[in-house]
């Protein structure tokens, strides 16, 4: 009789010793749904083990199921991850990972780097993770938790291959949307950070000189300016930005010196063309701003502000059909633009149509109520003897805070 039982004993023993180890990693984790599975088919493998042998005297067939059932429980213990949750978790990272789902494969991985951090290639997985994470968030231009992500893949692996510049470049984007929103201080915050991770990040220092500029801090524009020119003699938008700095300040030569170092560098950057039209239009050479205007058009097609800048040179020039034909087209690509209906209806009242010059300021109002939009057509409401809406419009050019 003792025998008999010394076999399912040792069974007892076996799955007792597995069952303490399932209950020492719940700790790490692991769900109660997996041990008391565990528990209840280790007991029922038990009692079925203890049930054949007590039905059969035979050592080897009692061999053979021993082996058969400690086989079976121990791989779906290792098949779980219960014998290895380290393991475990960093497999299910990297099949999330392979699918793309970087959230869930850094929840395993950081599963898995609580339970052994020195495991094989983890912490070069978890840093992968992520930066692609970081990539995603980048992707959607959500730049702060883009941020996030990259930091913390340059802490766990600062040699990442490109982490360093994906910072700065993410960091550089943020100060961008900053600018967006007239949030000068912290584009200056942000620029200076992509500026740490790249020190020869021209286009940073470029954008911080704009944000200093912004904020009348000249000084630290200047120096952040001749920084880009010197780290990167060729950024088209530098010279660009040094133009319109020109430009602002009336000084056209220069301005237009700047323009055209800027599309020496490329030839395609078509706002440096644009704009120095403009500035050769300050100066009266309307011939020469038409053909950057044509360059514009030529570059982009759908370009509506140079179709509307083309238009004001025309009517300059007293070629009437050429003028309109190019606010049609701004108004035709973009029926929201306020400026092209404005100009359009300045030229139908120098033309004597009154009545097409209203209803285009009308528009334009409509679109972007302006005071220099209300005077205008309060002009034409005195020239067409209507006082009483001449008047409304000039106490709401008024109220917009311009005085006729």
């Amino acid at each position: 009789m003792s025998e008999r039982i010394s076999v399912p004993r040792n069974i007892a023993s076996i799955f007792s010793t597995l069952t303490m180890g399932v209950l020492s990693n719940r700790v790490n984790g692991l769900p109660f749904s997996w041990i008391f599975g565990l528990l209840i088919g280790g007991f029922v493998a038990a009692w079925v083990v203890g049930w054949m042998l007590k039905k059969n005297d035979n050592h080897v067939i009692r061999i053979i199921t021993l082996i058969a059932v400690s086989s079976v429980l121990i791989f779906v213990l290792g098949y779980l991850g219960i014998l290895n949750p380290t393991k475990a978790h960093y497999d299910r990272g990297v099949a999330y990972a392979e699918q793309g789902e970087w959230g869930k494969a850094i929840d395993e991985y950081e599963k898995a780097y609580l339970l052994k951090p020195e495991f094989p290639n983890l912490t070069q997985k978890l840093a992968e993770a992520y930066d692609n994470y970081g990539d995603a968030y980048a992707e959607q231009d959500e730049w702060s938790k883009a941020i996030d992500k990259f930091v913390e893949a340059d802490r766990l692996k600062p040699d990442l291959p490109n982490i360093k510049q994906k910072l700065a470049e993410a960091y550089n984007r943020y100060g961008d949307a900053c600018m967006g929103t007239n949030k000068w201080d912290e584009a200056i915050t942000h620029y200076t950070s992509a500026t740490q991770f790249n020190t020869k990040f021209a286009v940073a220092f470029y954008n911080r000189s704009v944000a200093y500029e912004k904020k009348g801090e000249q000084e630290d524009a200047t120096a952040d300016h001749n920084k880009a020119l010197r780290l990167e003699p060729e950024l088209a938008v530098t010279y660009f930005s040094r133009g319109n700095a020109y430009r602002d300040k009336g000084e056209s030569d220069k301005a237009i010196a700047e323009y055209t170092k800027a599309i020496d560098i490329n030839p395609k950057f078509a706002w440096a063309y644009n704009n120095r039209g403009l500035s050769y239009a300050d100066k009266n050479a309307v011939n020469k701003a038409i053909i950057d205007y044509d360059k514009v058009i030529e570059l982009d097609p759908t370009d509506t502000v140079a179709y509307n800048n083309r238009g004001v040179a025309y009517a300059d020039k007293k070629e009437w059909d050429k003028a309109f034909a190019d606010y049609d087209k701004a108004i035709e690509l973009d029926p929201k633009y306020a400026l092209a209906y404005r100009n359009r209806a300045n030229l139908h009242y120098e033309r004597g149509n009154d009545a097409a010059a209203i209803a285009d300021y009308s528009k334009a109002i409509e679109l972007s109520p302006e005071a220099e939009t209300y005077i205008a057509r309060s002009k034409v409401y005195e020239a067409t003897g209507d006082k009483a809406k001449a008047e409304a419009d000039i106490n709401q050019a008024k109220n917009l805070g311009d005085r006729p």
